[in-house]
């Protein structure tokens, strides 16, 4: 909301400087933006009157002017703008004047002395252009400064309004804010009820009177539209941020900003027959005033004549009827258009209007008939022209409901002692009816503060009009608590922070996707689950993994020119089958292009399996989890592992397979991964263990197994076995050939030992490594290797 200050205090206008209005508004929940002048700062610019013009001697594109500034003294001043005459009223700058850009002073031009200067707009620093001389109204006063006469001292004021406001968007919900808050005086111009002069009605029928409760109309016959809008209306409206157009829409759209009601004037001589509000039918076209043919939808309100749409409901009029410079009939429309008809539809229709933005967020239904009165009396005075009687056709219009305040709850909620004379000097303030009864005010809000519907709502009031400053600063009585750790949020954090470690970007995807990547990446085992209404037909269904949104975002990147790209996310996946939904959380990845970034010292090298499986090895549970080989849908065969926990599959890791990828126009190898989240991370209280200070020895074991035994099982197996001085077992060699027999391999793996006490014995040594060859021959029949 964008206002005239100066038009404000006229109002309202409380002692305080335009720095403090504009605290008291901020404080009070009126957000402001911006405080800027209305224009720059200029000083000896008076009104002057151009009584005679005539060609300069030695220059055919400039003029001499004789110009009266007042106290009976002429200037003769020089100007070359093809626009000054006889008799015009001018912005003159006297020599001394200071304007944005210079000083006037007395100059001779050609050989003839000039005694200042006549101004345009873009000189004074009004506009960035401007087309010759600023032409001033007739009825300045000669003499007077310029400044002063157009009240060019003046701030505007920009507001920026939460939605459920809507009734200060208009300079009287704004002056009933201020007197509130700075328990100041405001005062309204009385609207008189405008007496007929001519019995013409208009017929008004409303087909559904949830979607517009009221609709009020009056006819005003041999108006003239050309006559000029007065010139503090026009200031007003541009200060406000809307440009002058003729006199009957400058002075609807005055309204509209003084009063807070939209409203909208028909050419009758345009109309045929009566009007009728009414939902659209599907396909109907209405030209708008913005030249749109806008085809409408079912449910689009519209305004009707007996001919189809006329108007846009609460948006926009149409231009077939639109007031022109040559009409002479009017027809005014007043009316109240429930909020959830026309909310949200800019986002429908890509454009907003003044209406819109006022309707979707609450206007008052019981202004229709007072504004349209206030608008016909100016239309009268300005216009001229005789008024009609009001027609009207409405339902039931809102009735405003009682709401409770408990004085202890306010003082609950508020933290001190406030009192009822405390609280019912702002419900005064803010005029407010409120009953006391019991410690309990009982107030019915006015039809104007449809935000006020609940006690937390009253509360709110008491404390902001108050003010915020005057809370007491308590520090909280009660001592701190101990939770449960949310093993969600912690998992996601140690998620998160890894992956990022490890350079992943994380992503975050609809959860719908494509039905092809279903196809290429999805779990074929679960049944799909079809959007009945989806946002797009490529989002049509709900997704089994994440691996095909992540590719979609890979793409994006690709076609981007970014030759390494790692991402991630965490979301949700939805698994169906003949009896029940499953949503279970998942981690998902990819990598793409070099293992690491360009070096200048080496070759540069694509990621592989073993690259992303190392990402997994370093995250999943130690010595728990296992990898075996994997055979799923849309990865590279041979090149891909399941990853099993407490003997469950519970995710897998591989290179997408390059015909999939081709689909997508990827060329280089993909390694992806995807993991179910829960009960995968058992948040075990940390036990610390002592660090030994004796020195670690080191032993190889070489033994023989079958060459189909998997080599990741044995190295899990050792891992897990808790024999003392064991640190940990590592796999460093795989071997099958010379000195193995056909049908077995040669396994050789690095066992660390270590004892906390003292420097093991080669005897202990032995010992333990016995041991571990014990439990490899009874569990996989391994041999020890010669």
């Amino acid at each position: 909301m964008i206002f005239s200050e100066s038009w404000l205090r006229d109002l309202c206008n409380p002692p305080i400087s335009s720095a403090d209005l504009a605290q008291c508004l901020t404080m009070a929940g009126l957000e402001v933006e911006d405080v800027s002048p209305v224009c720059e700062s200029f000083s000896g610019v008076i009104v002057g009157l151009i009584t005679r013009k005539e060609k300069h001697p030695n220059a055919e594109r400039l003029n001499l002017c004789q110009v009266d500034v007042g106290k009976n003294k002429l200037l003769a001043i020089i100007c070359g703008a093809p626009n000054v005459s006889v008799g015009m009223k001018v912005a003159c700058a006297l020599p001394g004047a200071k304007l944005p850009k210079i000083t006037i002073k007395p100059a001779t031009i050609r050989g003839v002395d000039s005694a200042g200067m006549l101004c345009s707009k873009s000189e004074l620093g009004l506009t960035e252009e401007s087309d010759g001389i600023w032409e001033l109204p007739a009825e300045a006063p000669v003499g007077d400064e310029v400044r002063d006469y157009f009240d060019l001292d003046d701030k505007i004021f920009s507001l920026k309004l939460t939605p459920n406001r809507g009734d200060c968007l208009s300079i009287h919900g704004i002056a009933r804010e201020v007197a509130a808050i700075t328990n100041s005086k405001v005062s309204f111009e009385n609207t008189s009820a405008v007496k007929p002069a001519i019995v013409d009605r208009m017929s008004i029928e409303i087909v559904d009177k949830e979607a517009c409760p009221k609709y009020a109309g009056r006819i005003i016959s041999q108006v003239n539209p050309n006559v000029k809008t007065p010139e503090y209306i026009v200031q007003r409206l541009l200060r406000s941020g809307i440009r002058s157009i003729n006199a009957v829409v400058d002075l609807t759209n005055y309204v509209m900003l003084e009063v807070g009601q939209p409203m909208h004037a028909f050419d009758l001589d345009k109309l045929n027959g009566g009007i009728v509000v009414r939902f659209a039918t599907k396909g109907e076209v209405v030209k708008l005033l913005n030249g749109q043919d806008l085809e409408l939808d079912s449910d689009m309100l519209t305004i009707n004549d007996s001919k189809g749409p006329v108007a846009l409901a609460g948006i926009m009029g149409g231009l077939n009827s639109s007031v022109t410079e040559t009409t002479e009939n009017l027809f005014l429309e007043s009316a109240f258009f429930a909020a959830d008809v026309v909310a949200g539809k800019w986002r429908q229709l890509g454009f907003s209007t003044d209406a819109l933005h006022r309707y979707e967020r609450g206007v008052d239904p019981n202004l229709a008939q007072s504004a349209l009165d206030r608008l016909s009396n100016l239309i009268a005075e300005v216009c001229g022209g005789n008024c009609g009687p009001v027609s009207v056709d409405q339902g039931s219009l809102p009735n405003r409901k009682s709401v409770d305040l408990r004085v202890a709850k306010c003082e609950k909620v508020l933290g001190f002692k406030m009192g009822s004379v405390r609280i019912a000097d702002v419900f005064q303030r803010l005029n407010l009816p409120a009953q006391y009864n019991n410690g309990v005010f009982s107030v019915t809000p006015p039809s104007y503060r449809f935000d006020l519907e609940i006690e937390e709502d009253l509360i709110e009031e008491v404390a902001r009009v108050d003010g915020y400053d005057k809370l007491p600063a308590i520090s909280p009585n009660e001592g701190l608590r101990f939770v449960p750790i949310n093993k969600k949020i912690t998992v996601e954090k140690i998620l998160r922070d890894h992956f990022v470690r490890r350079e992943y970007l994380e992503t975050v995807t609809f959860s719908f996707v494509d039905d092809q990547l279903e196809n290429d990446f999805g779990d074929l085992s679960s049944e799909r689950i079809v959007l009945k209404n989806p946002i797009s037909v490529h989002l049509n269904v709900m997704r089994t993994s994440l691996i095909g949104s992540l590719i979609n975002s890979l793409k994006f990147n690709v076609n981007r020119y970014q030759n390494r790209v790692r991402l991630f996310e965490i979301s949700r996946v939805f698994n169906s089958n003949k009896t029940k939904i499953r949503q279970p959380y998942c981690c998902a990845g990819i990598a793409y292009g070099g293992v690491l970034g360009n070096q200048w010292g080496r070759d540069e090298k694509n990621v592989d399996f073993f690259d992303v499986k190392a990402d997994l090895e370093s995250l999943l549970p130690k010595n728990e989890v296992t990898f075996t080989r994997s055979s799923r849908n849309g990865v590279h065969p041979g090149r891909a592992a399941d990853i099993i926990f407490n003997k469950k599959n519970v995710g897998w890791v591989g290179e997408l397979h390059p015909k999939v990828l081709s689909k997508y126009e990827i060329a280089s190898s993909v390694v992806a991964f995807e993991f179910q989240i829960e009960g995968l991370f058992d948040l075990k209280t940390t036990v610390f263990q002592k660090v030994s200070k004796f020195p670690a020895v080191v032993r190889d074991l070489a033994i023989v197994v079958e060459e189909k035994q998997a080599a990741g099982e044995i190295l899990t197996f050792l891992n897990r076995l808790e024999v003392n001085k064991v640190e940990r077992v590592d796999l460093f060699d795989v071997y099958s050939g010379k000195g193995i027999d056909k049908g077995q391999k040669g396994l050789a793996f690095r066992v660390l030992l270590q004892d906390t006490d003292k420097t093991l014995s080669d005897d202990e040594i032995d010992e333990v490594i016995g041991e571990l060859l014990e439990e490899l021959t009874r569990t996989f029949s391994a041999k020890p290797r010669r």
